[in-house]
Parts: structure tokens; C-alpha cells; sequence
């Protein structure tokens, strides 16, 4: 049996071995750290199946075997990306996806109509499995996830087959895909969050785009508007994305070309038949009006995205961490391809100033990289006026092209490396380029101490917490958290209908008002401690909050512990104004 065909039967079989034991230790509470509390044996067979898969992909000379190389390398990935699901966890992502769970139980319920969301798409599609396969919702909710990298790496792989006929750069492209460049855990994550998923939905949407505009056959224009229509569904901010970087498309090909034909006209009617019904479909979303009322709020005030960072920043070097080192952890891999990108884009300009005209498929390549340049500026407007991460989105949405150009050009660029050297010395260079890039994505797929942040992970024993409370609770006590907002466990639980439209979190100031709680609240209150919030001790090293912060409240006579269960404690807050 030849040695790569070996190689590839040993990577399948590591991925078999990694999986059966993270399996045999499934999480029994909260983990700050995924990554360190999944078996050693997990990280190293996957890895290493990973490295197998590549070295395939780009030595063999059989063909379907290189596929079955780049095959096991997104397995590996994927195996990865499915830790909480094949770790039995509870339920995985704090913050929105708790919400977007009780969004899929309330649709359930047959109270969709009461919910006026904005982008039903992926709940939609998690009720419909849930129907289908008897899955509880949660787990369902989280099955999501690698469902849509999937979608991403068949559609980068199909993206490249449009834009160029040799298969060693559609091949290098599909391992560029499992590189997952979108993320970076601030504004796209690998958790239930529609804006992601919209992002690795966008390569089938490109896909069908570049089939309409390459071979103006009419199936690709039914796909282009299917996939119009379905990522307005799941979600609208990348929807107008795809509306403005198409339209930009077919602007800069009928400049180029010099004409405007069936070619860009259909392309035209579609975009703005699109816009159109992006219009319809958001004028009334009190999420999109609340939205433009906070840019029209942070520009009258001044507030932007950079002081936000600037404090974040500050943060970080309290707890020993440094906002050039965290930039290059999350964004060091695309750059790079960005980079790859923009040279292809500046070469084929100056190419056309050399020639005045260029050839259809280099119209092509110039017009899909120029379009990204709106993409750009739309970037820029939301971090200069958003106040928020939301801008980092965009960053996903052209991360996504730059996947398939980089790949593309990391291939030719391996060629050009051995029309220098030798064949085998290109090729040696593509891998050692992908483990390096494997290396440093693969810190990126589950938060950790690596970037500073904590597991996504909710426990049973937090969930069930809030089941509990929320059965017997009084109403009339406001809900004071550390970290995770209460509200957010409310929607995943007891909410429903308009009880979505707005949450409020009342976080505490640092060290517990400095070890003096009743005076702060003033009321009675409640005080709910999650394991997730002491965990993040170890993580800060006490910054915000430290081990005797939480001896604290238990040592104060004005604050008593009414339940504990493992994973969620709940405290009552007295003073001397509160009625016992």
C-alpha cells in the first residue's frame, strides 16, 4: 500500500481515537478552559490527523486522494469545532445564543408570530431538526455550528472552481477553508450567532454569483436569489453586505467592459430588487431602529469604537495580557491572506494601466477584489460610530474572499518557489506554511487563556439553577449578576413573546462595591454567583474579582446564601432599610 494512502487511513483513524476520548471525559461542571480540560491524547491525534490530511493533499499525485487528504483535514477541524457536543456539554454560548435558544423554543411553542424577529433562518432550521431527529433543543441549538462549517468549506471549494480551472489551487483553497479565518471571538464566534453563521453561508451565495456572471446560465441566477433570500433570513446585516459587494461587481465589470448588457443588467434588476426587499423587510424592526438610533446617539455624544478599545486595552495590560500581542493572536493568519489578496488585486491594476484591457477571467478577479473596498468603508463607518465590536463582522464577511483568493495565491506562490528551487521544495514550503497557519487557528476555534477569554460553556447545574429560581422567585426583587446577565437565562427559559424585546443586566461594581454590597443595592436584592463567575478568578489572577471577595459574602451578616447547587449559588441581599 502506497505511503500516503496509509498516511490517510492513520488520519481518519486518529480522528476515530481523539473523538472516543474526549468522549470518555465529558464535562461534569464549568471549565474555563475547553483546551485544558479535554484530554491531551484529543489535541494530539487531531493534530496530528490534521498534519496527515495536509501532507496528503499536497504530495500525492492520485487526485482522489488529495481530496481525501484535504477530507481528514476538515474532519480534524470539525471533530474540534464539535467539542461541546461530543463532551456532553449542557449547552454552549453565554450571552446571545442563550437568547436565540428561547427564540427556537418560543417558535416551537407556536409563538412565532409574537416574536417579530428580525432573522428566524437558523432558529427556523434548529425547530425543523429538533422536529425531525427528537434532539433536545439545546443540543440541537448547538449541532448548528459545525452544520454551518460544513456549508463554509464546501462553498469555499466550489467558489474556487469558478475562479480558476487548475485543481492544485482549488485543492489549496479547501485547505484554506478549514483555517476558518472569519473568526476571531469578538465580532464573529463559533457559537449559535446568525451574523457568523450568515458569514459561512456567503461562499455558496458567492458561489452561485460568480457561476451567473462567468457562464450567464439561468440556474445560477435561481441559486444567487435563493441564496439572496435565505441569508436575509439569517441575517440582514450580511445580506446587505452581499447586496452592496455584488453590486460593486457588476459596476466595475460594465466599467471595464466598456458595455452594459443582458450580463449586467439581469445582475442590476436582482441587487436592487434585493435592496428592495431588505427595505420591506427591516423598516419596521424596532432591532434595526434601535440600532440607527444608537449611531445617531454616539455621534450627537462623540462615542466611538476606539474609546471602547482604548479601555479594553487597559484591561488587558491589568491582567498581564497586551493588545498588540492579542491582535496578532487573532488576526496574524489573515493578514497574511489578506495580504495574498491585495497583491493579486494590485497586480492585476497594474496590469490593466500596462495594457488598458485586461482578459474576461482577470475582469473578473479585479472586480471581485475592488468590491471589497465598500465592504471597507462600511467597516469603518460602524467602528467610528457603532460604539460596538459589530464592525469585526464586516471583517468575517471579507475574510471569507480572502480565503479563496489567499489560497489561490499560496498555490501559485508554491509553484513559483519551485520553478526557483525544486518541485519538492515548494511543496515542503505549502506545508510548512499550513502547519504554522493550522497551528495558530487552531488556538482560535474555542475561547481560552490564549485570547484572554473564558469557555462558552453553560453547566446543568447553572441552567438548572435558573429553572429553579425562576419557579420561586419574587418577582418584585431585582437580580444583581457578576458576569453573566440574568436576562440572558430568563429568554433561554421562561420568556416569551414581547418579554424578548428588551433585557437588562445589573452587573455589580468591582470587588463587590469594595466588600460593601448592602449599601450599594440599597433593597433587598438578589445576588446570583455562577461557577463561571469564580472560575474567572484563576483566568484574571482577581482582577474585577478575587477569591476573598467571594469569602466575602459569605462572612458579611447582611447577605445569606439561600441555595447552592454546584454550579449556581443564589444570595439574598439585606440591609438596614429591607424588610426581613
Amino acid at each position: 500500500m502506497p505511503w500516503k494512502k496509509l498516511l490517510l487511513i492513520t488520519g481518519n483513524l486518529s480522528i476515530a481515537l481523539a473523538v472516543l476520548s474526549s468522549h470518555s471525559t465529558p464535562a461534569t461542571n464549568y471549565e474555563i478552559s475547553i483546551y485544558q480540560s479535554t484530554p491531551v491524547s484529543f489535541w494530539i491525534l487531531v493534530f496530528a490527523s490534521a498534519i496527515f490530511g495536509t501532507v496528503v493533499a499536497i504530495f500525492s499525485t492520485d487526485w482522489r486522494v488529495r481530496w481525501g487528504g484535504v477530507l481528514t483535514t476538515s474532519i480534524s477541524l470539525i471533530s474540534a469545532v464539535s467539542l461541546p457536543i461530543i463532551r456532553s456539554y449542557y449547552f454552549y454560548g453565554q450571552g446571545d445564543p442563550l437568547t436565540h435558544l428561547g427564540y427556537v423554543r418560543t417558535i416551537l411553542d407556536g409563538e412565532m408570530a409574537e416574536l417579530g424577529i428580525l432573522y428566524p433562518g437558523t432558529h427556523l432550521l434548529a425547530a425543523t431538526l429538533h422536529l425531525i431527529t427528537g434532539l433536545e433543543v439545546r443540543r440541537v441549538v448547538v449541532t448548528i455550528v459545525p452544520i454551518f462549517v460544513v456549508v463554509f468549506i464546501l462553498g469555499g471549494i466550489l467558489c474556487a472552481r469558478q475562479l480558476t480551472f487548475r485543481r492544485d489551487e482549488v485543492l489549496t483553497v479547501g485547505l484554506s477553508m478549514s483555517l476558518l479565518l472569519p473568526i476571531n471571538w469578538l465580532g464573529s464566534n463559533l457559537v449559535f450567532h446568525p451574523a457568523t453563521e450568515a458569514i459561512f453561508f456567503f461562499p455558496f451565495v458567492f458561489y452561485a454569483g460568480l457561476g451567473y456572471v462567468t457562464t450567464n446560465r439561468r440556474s445560477y441566477l435561481v441559486m444567487l436569489l435563493v441564496g439572496l433570500m435565505t441569508t436575509l433570513l439569517i441575517h440582514p446585516q450580511q445580506f446587505f453586505n452581499v447586496v452592496v459587494y455584488f453590486g460593486t461587481v457588476s459596476l466595475v465589470l460594465a466599467g471595464l467592459s466598456g458595455r452594459v448588457g443582458r450580463q449586467t443588467i439581469v445582475p442590476y434588476a436582482t441587487l436592487i430588487a434585493s435592496g428592495l426587499v431588505f427595505w420591506l423587510w427591516t423598516k419596521q424592526s424596532a432591532t434595526l431602529i434601535a440600532f440607527l438610533q444608537r449611531i445617531v446617539f454616539n455621534i450627537s455624544v462623540g462615542t466611538n469604537a476606539s474609546s471602547q478599545i482604548s479601555n479594553q486595552s487597559s484591561s488587558l495590560s491589568q491582567i498581564g495580557g497586551s493588545f498588540e500581542v492579542l491582535f496578532l493572536k487573532l488576526f496574524f493568519v489573515l493578514c497574511v491572506f489578506l495580504l495574498l489578496s491585495t497583491a493579486v488585486g494590485l497586480f492585476r491594476l497594474y496590469e490593466l494601466t500596462d495594457n488598458q484591457t485586461l482578459s474576461r477571467p482577470k475582469d473578473l478577479q479585479l472586480a471581485l477584489l475592488l468590491a471589497v473596498i465598500p465592504i471597507l468603508g462600511i467597516m469603518i463607518i460602524y467602528y467610528a460610530v457603532s460604539g460596538r465590536t459589530i464592525f469585526l463582522r464586516n471583517l468575517g464577511f471579507i475574510a471569507v474572499i480572502a480565503t479563496v483568493f489567499g489560497g489561490i495565491t499560496l498555490s501559485r506562490t508554491k509553484d513559483l518557489i519551485g520553478s526557483f528551487t525544486t518541485k519538492k521544495f515548494g511543496h515542503v514550503s505549502l506545508l510548512v506554511v499550513f502547519i504554522l497557519f493550522l497551528s495558530l487557528s487552531g488556538m482560535l476555534i474555542h475561547p481560552g487563556p490564549y485570547i484572554y477569554q473564558g469557555n462558552q460553556q453553560v453547566s446543568e447545574q447553572q441552567f438548572t439553577g435558573y429553572e429553579e429560581f425562576y419557579s420561586h422567585r419574587e418577582e418584585s426583587i431585582r437580580v444583581y449578576n457578576v458576569r453573566a446577565p440574568e436576562y440572558r437565562y430568563y429568554h433561554a427559559i421562561a420568556a416569551n413573546g414581547s418579554e424578548f424585546e428588551s433585557g437588562k443586566a445589573f452587573p455589580l461594581p468591582d470587588h463587590f462595591n469594595n466588600k460593601s454590597l448592602p449599601a450599594y443595592t440599597q433593597n433587598k436584592s438578589y445576588l446570583v454567583v455562577l461557577s463561571t463567575d469564580r472560575a474567572y478568578t484563576r483566568l484574571y489572577g482577581g482582577f474585577r474579582y478575587s477569591k476573598s471577595d467571594y469569602r466575602y459574602l459569605e462572612q458579611d451578616s447582611q447577605i445569606n446564601r439561600i441555595h447552592s447547587n454546584g454550579g449556581f449559588e443564589l444570595y439574598i441581599i439585606k440591609n438596614s432599610t429591607s424588610r426581613t
